[in-house]
């Protein structure tokens, strides 16, 4: 077979390739082509990926002229191999990625899964392959896929979670990203699972924590806020602080601490000033003002703090008014009794049980006795010498410990002179702790 050919002019052909006709007829044999490849290689540096092929060049002298003469036909096919290899590339990096990859025809069954498929629900290639999508989501049922698929069908993509059924029946945590495309006429729905157990550990683990912090913070004998740095309006308060201030929570949550009145402005500025140099304070001892326009005494701690992102005052107070209350009606019954044991026209004396020693004396003993406060405080009855009878002293002894105290015990004491006393007023005795 020859062709032929003068100087090679490309021309669109049917087929979209290029077809190199001859200017002026010339006949070439077919070993004579192999240079006109190269010719045409050198010539046209575009055609980094080409085909050529000899095909019968009619003639119009007769219809044996084709044995004599060929036409060259070379096409262009870098594109083609270009996306030949970019399909290649897709492939490779799409089977190698860490995320499992599935893609599912419109009725559920699976085509391709990726390698972390595989290794991810434990099954092999093959055995997925040969399987729906529902047979390895958890609870999934062919109706729900259908569901599943028109909307995404209509929305071109989805971001769901849930759970995928290992081989061996333990369920996975997943979020999917899912995109519908259609490849030559098919649909499919194209899936990227991603493993989020460690996420949904560290989420349920922030759950905890936050309950743990919330019910701390509610029913904490403190009295605590949370106010932001920003405006100082306060957005948490608990029970406590309530309960202390006389406020319900809708009055407090949305303002501040100004527009409550709830401290003095110029002691609130110096507290504030304080945790700006300091970052924070501890034990600051300050007035608070309740809802009914009274006062109390309280110690504030404030630390700054992240609250969502926020920048916060944490603060902590310790009402002082109940225990200034306790203090003053500890101070009014003391003196009471004091006023009762000083007065009392009966002997009375209180001595530390560990080791006997006087702590306080009234007036009526001294008297009796004939020592003086400082003689006796300090001292026992025996560095005293005031019981005449030992046995006596440690019958009784023995009776408190054993009943708690005694009552109407006979007692012979001794005074400071050496009398010999009776004293029925020293008759009541009571052990206390």
């Amino acid at each position: 077979m020859a062709a032929t050919h003068n100087s090679m002019h490309p021309q669109s052909g049917d087929d979209g390739g290029e077809e190199f006709f001859p200017a002026s007829q010339e006949t070439f044999t077919r070993a004579e082509i192999a240079p006109l490849l190269q010719e045409l290689r050198a010539t046209r540096e575009a055609l980094r990926a080409h085909e050529a092929r000899l095909a019968p060049a009619p003639d119009d002298a007769g219809a044996g002229q084709w044995e004599r003469n060929a036409r060259l036909h070379a096409e262009d096919v870098t594109e083609l191999r270009r996306t030949e290899e970019d399909l290649l590339f897709t492939h490779t990096v799409v089977d190698k990625m860490i995320d499992s990859a599935y893609w599912i025809r419109p009725d559920g069954r699976i085509i391709y899964v990726n390698e972390a498929a595989r290794s991810t629900l434990g099954y092999a290639r093959g055995e997925l392959l040969a399987m729906n999508i529902v047979d390895v989501v958890a609870g999934a049922t062919p109706e729900d896929w259908a569901t599943q698929y028109e909307s995404l069908k209509q929305t071109g993509a989805l971001r769901l979670e849930g759970n995928m059924v290992r081989k061996d029946g333990t369920l996975l945590p997943v979020e999917v990203q899912s995109t519908h495309v259609q490849v030559g006429g098919r649909a499919y729905a194209c899936g990227i699972a991603r493993d989020v157990t460690e996420r949904r550990a560290m989420e349920e683990a922030l759950r905890a924590s936050e309950a743990q912090f919330a019910t701390f913070f509610e029913w904490s004998p403190l009295g605590l806020s949370i106010a932001r740095v920003d405006d100082g309006v306060l957005v948490n308060v608990n029970r406590t602080l309530l309960e202390t201030t006389g406020y319900t929570r809708a009055e407090v949550i949305g303002r501040t601490a100004r527009e409550l009145k709830l401290y003095d402005p110029a002691e609130r500025q110096a507290i504030v000033d304080t945790i700006h140099q300091e970052g924070q304070v501890n034990g600051w001892s300050m007035k608070y003002r309740t809802k009914d326009g009274g006062t109390s005494e309280c110690l504030m701690s404030i630390a700054v703090a992240p609250v969502n992102g926020v920048p916060c005052y944490l603060a902590g107070t310790v009402d002082l008014g109940p225990l200034r209350h306790a203090e003053a009606a500890l101070r009014a019954s003391e003196a009471k009794f004091t006023t009762l044991f000083e007065m009392s026209p009966i002997s009375m004396t209180i001595a530390r049980a560990a080791d006997g020693v006087f702590v306080d004396v009234n007036s009526a003993t001294l008297q009796a006795i004939g020592y003086t406060r400082d003689e006796f405080l300090g001292r026992t009855a025996q560095e005293l010498g005031l019981y005449t009878d030992q046995e006596e002293r440690a019958a009784m002894q023995a009776a408190v410990r054993r009943d708690g105290g005694v009552s109407g015990w006979p007692l012979t004491l001794r005074s400071k002179r050496g009398d010999t006393l009776r004293l029925p007023d020293l008759r009541g005795i009571r052990r206390r702790r």
